[in-house]
């Protein structure tokens, strides 16, 4: 009785360890992943339309522009959450220009 008190924190501990190591797993997938949308809209400016994995939203689409600053460097100027409607019906280089727009106007 007293060794199954005593090993359910451990086990605990390894389920616990095994669902956090797999949530960084969907982490590094949605950072290291390619966009679903990728164009240049100005001379270094770029603009990113990605899915995001996300727990019970089932993912978020986000665009994002952003200035090249160096190769493996980015300053990331605006970044816009999409509703579903927007990410389904409407062209990914209309949501780029529109992202750019308000970035101009801001």
């Amino acid at each position: 009785m007293a060794t199954t008190i005593t090993t359910l924190p451990i086990i605990f501990g390894y389920f616990l360890a095994t669902i956090g190591f797999l949530g960084l797993l969907f982490i590094w997938g949605d950072f290291t992943g390619k966009p679903g949308h990728a164009e240049t809209l100005a001379p270094g400016i770029g603009c990113e339309i990605r899915t995001q994995s996300g727990g019970p939203s089932w993912g978020t689409t986000v665009v994002s522009v952003h200035r090249e600053l160096t190769p493996f460097l980015r300053w990331e100027r605006a970044h816009q959450r999409l509703s579903e409607e927007e990410a389904v019906y409407r062209r990914a280089s209309d949501l780029c220009r529109d992202a750019y727009t308000k970035w101009q106007n801001s």
